[in-house]
């Protein structure tokens, strides 16, 4: 008898199909309830690329390299989901293409394309003197900190929000990643050169035990909190690694609800899954399990319960987020603060009620 070979490898193939079909049934179902119950997305009115969103008195701010966005706050509590924010872009624009923004002091700071870094004084734009070679720029207390690249070294550039001059402080570092004060002392992550302090935002040098690739670090009440590509530590005289092992993006960011529980958000980069990008959890203050949660599964989280797993947000990898101060206005006590998400390739993005139903979507001011 002749065997038809064709036949058979496409029996065999059937065969395998049906079979991880039937292996793999509970997940696909689930896969495809998720889908099944996704919200349709919604086109930001901040494209692109955003930089982190800051706040300087009344108002937020943030860039697309396009032009440098804002929302005035005004006096009534804007700190709820069921707020509708109204983006708008600034009438006075600095020069260049603006990659990012920083507050230090009472000065709005943006960092331009070539390099040069802008002050803004409540009126108009004016350059900062400099090395002209700035990467990054970060704002903590009364100091602004600038990481610069120029032949192939990293350097810490600094000062205090008053002045007009970015003195050098620190050579051989590493590219800034972010910086916090925490009353006393500043302290500085860089990616390659790992972490530093100052006392006094001049004198910079090294600390070692957090590792030397560090992505983000925030402070929320005196502490702060250091995320590095794959640990999360609080800071301290003796280095505190926190939880398991995880691939961060360095997105991080204290959330508070109306009964003061609090939660670390942190941004995630995982290599595969259907739930590998987003934020995850953490409560503070740190204790024995120190899990990294899915928001929306349990409480307190920044989600509705039972939302995380058909959450858009989980979609995008975020590189900055933004939880907005808490004006405990009136509301029951799950409510919940509005936050921003600066998404890597898709706009600025936000948690709050769209159409009745708390949400997070691209952020489009309706």
């Amino acid at each position: 008898m002749k065997i038809n070979r064709k036949y058979t490898i496409a029996v065999f193939l059937l065969i395998s199909l049906f079979s991880g079909i039937v292996l793999a049934g509970c997940d696909q179902e689930a896969l495809f309830w998720v889908i099944a119950h996704e919200l349709p997305p919604i086109g930001p009115v901040i494209e692109g690329h955003p930089s982190q969103i800051v706040k300087l008195d009344d108002r937020l701010y943030v860039s697309n390299s396009i032009a440098v966005w804002q929302w005035a706050l005004g006096s009534e509590p804007t700190d709820s989901v069921t707020t509708t924010p109204n983006w708008s872009k600034m009438n006075r624009q600095p020069s260049g293409r603006i990659r990012d923004l920083a507050v230090a002091g009472t000065t709005l700071f943006a960092l331009a394309d070539n390099g040069t870094v802008h002050a803004w004084d409540g009126t108009s734009w004016s350059e900062i003197a400099g090395p002209g070679t700035v990467q990054r720029i970060f704002g903590a207390g009364d100091f602004l900190f600038a990481g610069t690249l120029n032949n192939y070294t990293y350097s810490i550039f600094s000062m205090n929000a008053g002045s007009d001059t970015l003195i050098v402080r620190e050579s051989n570092t590493g590219f800034l990643r972010g910086a916090a004060y925490n009353g006393t002392t500043y302290v500085l992550g860089t990616q390659g050169g790992g972490v530093y302090t100052s006392p006094d935002g001049i004198a910079i040098d090294p600390v070692s035990g957090y590792g030397n690739i560090i992505m983000g670090l925030t402070e929320f009440d005196g502490e702060i909190y250091i995320v590095s590509n794959s640990q999360l530590y609080q800071w301290g005289v003796n280095p505190t690694a926190i939880g398991p092992s995880y691939r961060f993006t360095g997105a991080i960011r204290v959330w508070e609800n109306r009964n003061g529980e609090l939660l670390l958000l942190l941004g995630i980069q995982l290599s595969s899954g259907s739930f590998a990008y987003g934020y995850r959890e953490l409560r503070l203050p740190t204790g024995s399990s120190n899990d990294f949660n899915m928001p929306g599964l349990d409480s307190p989280t920044s989600m509705e319960l039972d939302s995380g797993r058909t959450s858009a947000i989980r979609n995008n990898a975020v590189n900055h987020l933004f939880v907005m101060p808490r004006f405990y206005s009136s509301g029951d006590d799950s409510h919940r603060p509005l936050i921003f998400a600066s998404t890597q390739r898709n706009g600025l993005w936000s948690y709050r009620v769209r159409n009745g139903t708390a949400q997070w979507n691209g952020e489009n001011n309706r």
